[in-house]
């Protein structure tokens, strides 16, 4: 509901023409850029550093004949219909971090950082989070991903990664437990018959969890090719604001940072959220078919489920989580190449 001006990219008097970046606000979410709604001579209203709410006038264009009355006014409520833009630091801020103490640097923390700061702390007052955990076997997928990569890249020109292989069996276990695909706030509980899987993605600027829309649609590569395109998007800072909004369950990797175990923080009004680890190599007791237990070395990664409480029994979750490993340990083979989902060809029947 507000925005700090960060920068004016014409000046006071300057002329502009329709259509030009002249204005960088910083809003709750990410930073956007203002284009110019007419042609003419700005006139700065609000100056860099204010704090504006959204619908407030922040310019004006005034015609270059200054002989007419007619000057378009410059609001702010153009912000939700531009992408998002990651500035660059500037230089002047940057400096002077290291003369401020606690306090006064608060006072110049992004509205960005401060939301999210106040959505997790709200999700923890608000949720009652519990987590679960469990581990997989990726010997199955690790050894598909290996004889099927080239095939892959060279029949859609994407890599085959580990998240599609995810994508798919959370898509098919929510299916299973569509309470974990719910949402909840304070008036309603809302059951979502489609899966909108969000993907956790670390910039330099901050998290962002752009969503898969109709995840229970789309084929391997289709993951494939929609995460690549938002991650590229997201670390140019050119996320659509409504490509961060309207997921039903979440998904987030720390293991590409190397993490052995942690417990995901919900994303409400989501009730779960699955965490990724890294995979590490481990002996592990297995057994064979004279029911005797081996010790194998094994690559296992473990699997953390976040859930609100409320709204899913423990029970529930552990069953999810069980259900997931088995799905992700059997993944079927004749799945990786196809090009239309079940779903699709109930449609198309």
């Amino acid at each position: 509901d507000e925005a700090v001006i960060v920068q004016w990219l014409t000046k006071e008097g300057d002329p502009v023409k329709k259509g030009d970046v002249i204005l960088e606000l910083e809003s709750d979410k990410a930073n956007v850029e203002i284009h110019s709604p007419e042609s003419g001579i700005l006139h700065v209203k609000a100056e860099v550093g204010r704090t504006v709410k959204i619908g407030q006038q922040v310019g004006e264009i005034g015609p270059v004949s200054e002989s007419s009355n007619v000057k378009p006014k410059l609001d702010t409520n153009i912000i939700s219909d531009n992408k998002l833009a990651t500035p660059e630091p500037k230089a002047e801020i940057q400096a002077k971090k290291q003369f401020l103490n606690d306090s006064q640097w608060s006072e110049e923390i992004s509205p960005f950082v401060k939301t999210m700061a106040k959505r997790l702390l709200k999700a923890q007052q608000e949720s009652v989070a519990a987590t679960t955990y469990n581990d997989v076997d990726m010997s199955k997928i690790i050894s598909l991903r290996e004889k099927l990569k080239t095939e892959f890249h060279e029949k859609y020109g994407v890599k085959l990664g580990f998240m599609p292989f995810f994508c798919d069996a959370v898509v098919m276990t929510l299916k299973e437990f569509p309470i974990l695909n719910a949402q909840m706030n304070e008036h309603e509980i809302i059951f979502n018959k489609k899966v909108h899987l969000g993907i956790a993605i670390s910039r330099e600027k901050g998290l962002v969890v752009p969503v898969i829309n109709n995840s229970d649609e789309m084929s391997y590569s289709e993951f494939e090719k929609v995460i690549a395109q938002q991650a590229d998007k997201a670390s140019k800072g050119n996320l659509d604001l409504a490509e961060l909004s309207g997921g039903t369950f979440t998904i987030t990797n720390g293991g590409m940072f190397g993490s052995l175990f942690s417990t995901p923080l919900l994303n409400p009004p989501q009730v779960g959220i699955l965490g990724m680890h890294r995979i590490d190599y481990r002996p592990v007791a297995i057994k064979n078919e004279k029911e005797v237990y081996q010790l194998q070395i094994r690559p296992m990664m473990y699997l953390a489920l976040t859930y609100d409480h409320r709204l899913v029994e423990g029970k529930l979750a552990v069953q999810f989580l069980s259900r997931l490993k088995e799905n992700l340990e059997n993944i079927d083979e004749k799945k990786i190449f196809r090009e239309e989902t079940k779903d699709q060809a109930q449609e198309k029947s």
